[in-house]
């Protein structure tokens, strides 16, 4: 019965170690906290504002430091479109596992990347 109830025990954590293990698997590796920041505007829902944007790839998005120049950054992303609105600038990007973020990237009074702001895009 002893011997039992440690095998017992055995499987339950192997299976809360294999749990554990697909669901960090499955969550898109990101340097960056994926959320949406309170200064994010977005483009507006015009089909022609929206073509605009340029799509990046998701590990370009890794790329993307917090104090990069704009120099910098126009070199990963190459093309930065900003001009609907001051506070930041938009590019759309999906994941590892095919989530669709819009990406704004805030840029300071210097043009140095201030942050970075993901929200899920539909």
């Amino acid at each position: 019965m002893l011997k039992e109830k440690n095998m017992n025990k055995k499987i339950i954590l192997i299976l809360i170690i294999f749990i554990a293990c697909i669901s960090c698997s499955l969550r898109p590796l990101s340097q960056h906290a994926i959320i949406l920041k309170e200064w994010h505007v977005s483009p507006s829902k015009n089909s022609r504002s929206s073509t605009i944007y340029p799509f990046v790839s998701w590990d370009v998005v890794q790329k993307i430091k917090i104090g990069m120049n704009e120099i910098n950054l126009k070199t990963l992303i190459h093309d930065m479109q900003n001009y609907h609105h001051s506070i930041n600038a938009i590019v759309f990007t999906k994941d590892s596992i095919g989530t669709r973020y819009e990406v704004a990237i805030k840029l300071s009074k210097n043009k140095i990347v201030e942050g970075l702001s993901f929200k899920k895009d539909f």
